[in-house]
């Protein structure tokens, strides 16, 4: 069940990266309890597949940032994460890239905490997450003529 957030409420968001997908879980608690707002997922493409896991992961918040955008502009969000990402950004000799990134995020107001427990990152993995080799339901077939 998703909820809409309320007017200026701290949202928390865990992040999630595999080999060829990023995911995105926005979140908010209420009464000690977290509740879902929105998720957001997306297959890597191009180069993107060989990105190393921390920029899958920096690419992960972007793309949230961008698909999510009212939420960004509205309300703090808290990046839930063991991975360090606001070191990773504050880098000075970080990527072409990565600084356009960062740039591009400075814009919101972002908080990184560490990660105490797997509430969200839960959601976030099992979007994420199927078994590499998983053929289709239907087998796709071309076209005859």
């Amino acid at each position: 069940m998703l909820t809409a957030p309320k007017e200026k409420e701290e949202l928390i968001i865990y992040l999630a990266a595999a080999k060829e997908a990023i995911s995105a879980v926005l979140m908010t608690e209420r009464e000690g309890k977290q509740i879902s707002v929105y998720f957001v997922n997306r297959a890597l493409r191009g180069p993107e597949i060989n990105y190393n896991p921390m920029k899958k992961l920096v690419l992960a918040l972007l793309s949230a940032s961008r698909r999510l955008k009212r939420y960004f502009q509205t309300h703090t969000i808290v990046v839930i994460m063991d991975q360090p990402i606001k070191q990773l950004l504050s880098n000075s000799e970080i990527s072409r890239r990565m600084l356009k990134w960062k740039f591009e995020l400075e814009g919101y107001d972002i908080q990184y905490r560490p990660r105490a427990s797997i509430k969200g990152q839960i959601l976030a993995d099992f979007i994420v997450e199927r078994p590499e080799e998983e053929s289709p339901d239907v087998p796709m077939t071309e076209p005859e003529g």
